[in-house]
Protein backbone atom coordinates (compact mmCIF):
# COMPACT_ATOMS: atom_id res chain seq x y z
CA UNK A 1 0.00 0.00 0.00
CA UNK A 2 1.07 3.75 -0.81
CA UNK A 3 0.63 6.28 1.19
CA UNK A 4 -0.86 9.36 -0.11
CA UNK A 5 1.68 12.38 0.94
CA UNK A 6 -1.72 13.66 3.33
CA UNK A 7 -1.18 10.32 5.03
CA UNK A 8 2.78 10.48 5.06
CA UNK A 9 2.63 13.64 6.81
CA UNK A 10 -0.71 13.00 9.25
CA UNK A 11 1.99 9.59 10.66
CA UNK A 12 4.80 12.38 11.07
CA UNK A 13 2.65 14.69 13.19
CA UNK A 14 1.42 10.99 15.51
CA UNK A 15 4.97 10.08 15.63
CA UNK A 16 5.86 13.32 17.34
CA UNK A 17 2.87 13.53 19.03
CA UNK A 18 3.46 9.96 20.44
CA UNK A 19 6.71 10.69 21.77
CA UNK A 20 5.81 14.00 23.09
CA UNK A 21 2.69 12.83 25.04
CA UNK A 22 2.78 9.18 24.89
CA UNK A 23 1.48 6.65 22.66
CA UNK A 24 -1.87 5.96 25.16
CA UNK A 25 -2.34 10.06 25.48
CA UNK A 26 -5.85 11.18 24.07
CA UNK A 27 -4.27 13.61 22.28
CA UNK A 28 -3.31 11.21 19.57
CA UNK A 29 -6.98 10.30 19.26
CA UNK A 30 -7.88 13.17 16.70
CA UNK A 31 -4.58 12.69 14.17
CA UNK A 32 -5.64 8.25 14.56
CA UNK A 33 -8.85 9.49 13.18
CA UNK A 34 -7.38 11.33 10.45
CA UNK A 35 -5.23 9.30 9.65
CA UNK A 36 -8.20 6.11 9.52
CA UNK A 37 -10.71 8.95 7.89
CA UNK A 38 -7.69 9.12 4.94
CA UNK A 39 -7.19 5.28 4.40
CA UNK A 40 -10.99 4.51 4.46
CA UNK A 41 -11.35 7.50 1.77
CA UNK A 42 -8.95 5.43 -0.49
CA UNK A 43 -10.34 2.15 0.16
CA UNK A 44 -7.52 0.75 2.86
CA UNK A 45 -9.93 -0.19 5.18
CA UNK A 46 -7.74 -2.49 7.08
CA UNK A 47 -5.20 -0.18 7.89
CA UNK A 48 -8.47 2.21 8.35
CA UNK A 49 -9.54 0.21 10.88
CA UNK A 50 -6.22 -0.37 12.52
CA UNK A 51 -5.90 2.99 13.59
CA UNK A 52 -9.47 3.50 14.42
CA UNK A 53 -9.95 0.40 16.59
CA UNK A 54 -6.52 1.83 18.47
CA UNK A 55 -8.63 5.27 18.84
CA UNK A 56 -11.62 3.86 20.24
CA UNK A 57 -9.24 2.10 22.39
CA UNK A 58 -7.85 4.99 23.63
CA UNK A 59 -10.71 7.23 23.78
CA UNK A 60 -12.57 4.34 25.87
CA UNK A 61 -9.29 3.87 28.44
CA UNK A 62 -8.50 7.46 28.99
CA UNK A 63 -8.53 8.62 33.00
CA UNK A 64 -11.11 11.28 31.43
CA UNK A 65 -13.03 9.36 29.23
CA UNK A 66 -14.27 11.66 26.21
CA UNK A 67 -17.64 10.08 25.31
CA UNK A 68 -18.65 12.34 22.81
CA UNK A 69 -14.98 10.84 20.73
CA UNK A 70 -15.71 7.85 22.08
CA UNK A 71 -19.07 8.06 20.27
CA UNK A 72 -17.54 9.37 16.66
CA UNK A 73 -14.53 6.83 17.13
CA UNK A 74 -17.31 3.59 17.78
CA UNK A 75 -19.49 4.82 14.89
CA UNK A 76 -16.67 5.78 12.16
CA UNK A 77 -15.03 2.32 13.30
CA UNK A 78 -18.60 0.63 12.16
CA UNK A 79 -18.48 2.56 9.19
CA UNK A 80 -15.57 1.05 8.33
CA UNK A 81 -16.27 -2.60 9.38
CA UNK A 82 -19.21 -1.92 7.27
CA UNK A 83 -17.23 -0.94 4.07
CA UNK A 84 -15.45 -4.10 4.31
CA UNK A 85 -18.42 -5.98 3.96
CA UNK A 86 -18.51 -7.22 7.91
CA UNK A 87 -21.96 -6.49 8.89
CA UNK A 88 -21.64 -8.30 12.19
CA UNK A 89 -18.13 -6.61 13.59
CA UNK A 90 -20.26 -3.14 12.25
CA UNK A 91 -23.44 -3.82 13.83
CA UNK A 92 -21.61 -4.49 17.15
CA UNK A 93 -19.33 -1.60 16.93
CA UNK A 94 -22.46 0.58 15.40
CA UNK A 95 -24.86 -0.66 18.64
CA UNK A 96 -22.17 0.20 21.02
CA UNK A 97 -21.78 3.68 19.71
CA UNK A 98 -25.53 3.92 19.68
CA UNK A 99 -26.20 3.11 23.35
CA UNK A 100 -23.88 5.04 24.53
CA UNK A 101 -24.98 8.39 22.82
CA UNK A 102 -28.45 7.15 24.23
CA UNK A 103 -27.15 6.86 27.55
CA UNK A 104 -24.79 10.04 27.63
CA UNK A 105 -27.28 12.28 25.28
CA UNK A 106 -30.46 10.84 25.06
CA UNK A 107 -32.77 10.23 21.64
CA UNK A 108 -33.10 14.07 21.16
CA UNK A 109 -29.17 15.28 20.38
CA UNK A 110 -27.35 15.16 17.63
CA UNK A 111 -24.93 12.21 18.57
CA UNK A 112 -27.87 9.88 18.68
CA UNK A 113 -28.92 11.01 14.93
CA UNK A 114 -25.32 10.27 13.92
CA UNK A 115 -25.58 6.91 15.18
CA UNK A 116 -28.96 6.15 13.68
CA UNK A 117 -27.27 6.81 10.56
CA UNK A 118 -24.64 3.92 10.57
CA UNK A 119 -27.63 1.79 11.82
CA UNK A 120 -29.60 2.74 8.50
CA UNK A 121 -27.02 1.91 6.62
CA UNK A 122 -26.39 -1.77 7.92
CA UNK A 123 -30.12 -2.60 7.76
CA UNK A 124 -29.92 -1.30 4.03
CA UNK A 125 -26.49 -3.83 3.38
CA UNK A 126 -28.12 -6.72 5.22
CA UNK A 127 -31.33 -5.51 2.70
CA UNK A 128 -34.01 -4.90 5.97
CA UNK A 129 -35.58 -2.11 4.16
CA UNK A 130 -38.28 -1.11 6.67
CA UNK A 131 -35.69 -1.03 9.25
CA UNK A 132 -33.23 1.13 7.22
CA UNK A 133 -36.41 3.71 6.68
CA UNK A 134 -37.13 3.93 10.08
CA UNK A 135 -33.70 4.13 11.33
CA UNK A 136 -32.71 6.77 8.88
CA UNK A 137 -36.41 8.77 9.32
CA UNK A 138 -35.26 8.85 13.06
CA UNK A 139 -31.65 10.40 11.93
CA UNK A 140 -33.29 12.82 9.97
CA UNK A 141 -35.32 13.75 12.62
CA UNK A 142 -32.15 14.75 14.53
CA UNK A 143 -29.68 16.09 12.20
CA UNK A 144 -31.99 18.05 9.34
CA UNK A 145 -31.03 20.83 11.42
CA UNK A 146 -27.51 20.95 11.00
CA UNK A 147 -27.32 19.95 7.08
CA UNK A 148 -29.35 22.84 5.72
CA UNK A 149 -26.33 25.52 7.27
CA UNK A 150 -23.79 22.56 7.34
CA UNK A 151 -20.28 23.24 6.21
CA UNK A 152 -17.99 21.64 4.34
CA UNK A 153 -18.03 19.53 7.22
CA UNK A 154 -21.19 17.18 6.37
CA UNK A 155 -20.53 16.65 3.19
CA UNK A 156 -19.71 13.07 3.83
CA UNK A 157 -23.08 12.98 5.99
CA UNK A 158 -25.08 14.24 3.17
CA UNK A 159 -23.34 11.69 0.75
CA UNK A 160 -24.08 8.91 3.19
CA UNK A 161 -27.78 10.52 3.48
CA UNK A 162 -27.79 10.94 -0.19
CA UNK A 163 -26.99 6.63 -0.46
CA UNK A 164 -29.58 5.77 2.02
CA UNK A 165 -32.34 7.35 -0.03
CA UNK A 166 -31.69 5.66 -3.21
CA UNK A 167 -30.86 2.41 -1.79
CA UNK A 168 -34.61 3.21 0.40
CA UNK A 169 -35.49 3.90 -3.82
CA UNK A 170 -36.30 7.09 -2.75
CA UNK A 171 -35.61 9.21 -6.02
CA UNK A 172 -37.61 11.89 -5.48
Amino acid sequence: WTDTPEITALKDSLAATEKEKGKDSPDVTTLLMQIADNYEQIGGYVLAASYAERMVSISEHAAEPNIFQTILALAFLGTVYRNQGDTAAASSTSSRALLLAKQEFGRTKLPYGLCMIGVAEIHLMKNNKREAKEALDSALALVNDYLWRADHNWTAVNRRIGILHLGLGNYG
